[in-house]
């Protein structure tokens, strides 16, 4: 799967906006607890973070799909495999 198909799933991915949330790294002043309602979407913190036009750009921008990487996808990954640990955790203690 191309990134720029990655990056737009994982846009409107509850999963992924929970995991921007939790992470301290895309907190701001204006948004301390993470992406706010009223703040960018996943896409424009992406494209921000990128610092590219279009999810389009991490196919061929081998900068911009690095950051995506270690910024983004990586983390992510990482993020989810514990989550998905702990939830499996708490089921089974219960």
């Amino acid at each position: 799967m191309k990134l720029s198909q990655l990056a737009g799933l994982w846009s409107k991915d509850r999963g992924f906006i929970q995991f921007l949330n939790e992470e301290s790294a895309f907190r701001s002043e204006s948004s301390p607890f993470g992406l706010a309602s009223g703040d960018r979407d996943p896409a424009d913190l992406i494209r921000a973070k990128c610092s590219i036009s279009s999810r389009r750009d991490l196919d061929t921008d081998k900068a911009a799909a690095a950051i995506f990487n270690r910024e983004f996808r990586h983390p992510y990954m990482a993020w989810a495999a514990k989550t998905s640990r702990t939830q499996q955790a708490i089921r089974t203690t219960f």
